[in-house]
């Protein structure tokens, strides 16, 4: 039975990485060989080949088959679950239905996080009135407030970021925040405002006073040098 090139003990479940430019269906690449198993896997998010560093391109992973096939001999516990014992082959019956899935967006994912996957999802969400995870289907649902009747595009619970303050605040709540803003606005006007008018004032005090002391300076009319 092979390694894992990560853990290096026996590959449960062995996977092959096909997401690196290095791959090859023709040639023999990196990951010829070379398979990760699921533990690891589930782990690790590799976004770059372990061996000659190329990036990751895609989401491509398949099942070793040939090899789970191959070891006939092997009685192995699941790794996720520690609920099952047997042959590599029944252990991946049991782990393909209890414990972990392939996603149709490419994610390798463990069951208990299915919800929080498909939250986000592109291709897969879970619908509560069809209790399962669908593709599609005709009912609306709100993964934020758990609503059936809208959308999370329109949920009152969603999150907005204020664009003065940048502060995160739930949509509800964002026209009370958008309203102290206004109010402190508004006091800073008016403050302005006064100080504009008193600041006038003190102008046109200093205008008075100048024509006398240019000319008790410099014994001469200011003559409309100022306006």
């Amino acid at each position: 039975m092979n390694e894992c090139f990560v853990c290096l003990q026996t590959c449960i479940i062995p996977l092959q990485l096909q997401c690196y430019e290095c791959f090859s269906n023709h040639e023999m690449n990196c990951n010829s060989t070379k398979r990760i198993c699921s533990v690891c896997f589930s782990k690790t998010k590799l976004e770059s080949c372990s061996f000659c560093h190329s990036k990751k391109v895609n989401k491509n992973v398949i099942v070793d088959f040939q090899m789970i096939h191959n070891d006939e001999f092997s009685i192995l516990s699941c790794p996720f679950c520690t609920e099952f014992k047997g042959s590599h082959y029944h252990l991946y019956k049991h782990m393909k239905e209890k414990c972990f899935d392939f996603c149709p967006c490419g994610e390798f994912i463990l069951k208990k996080h299915e919800r929080e996957h498909y939250k986000t999802c592109n291709r897969k969400k879970w619908c509560v009135k069809c209790n399962a995870f669908v593709k599609k289907c005709s009912h609306q649902y709100c993964s934020i407030c758990s609503s059936l009747d809208h959308s999370e595009r329109i949920c009152k619970e969603r999150i907005l970021k204020c664009k003065e303050c940048k502060e995160e605040k739930k949509v509800f709540q964002m026209i009370e925040h958008y309203m102290e803003h206004l109010e402190k606005s508004k006091k800073k006007v008016e403050f302005f405002k006064e100080e504009y008018v008193n600041e006038k004032k003190k102008y046109q005090t200093l205008m008075t006073f100048l024509p006398e002391l240019y000319k008790e300076v410099y014994n001469e009319e200011l003559n409309g040098i100022l306006n």
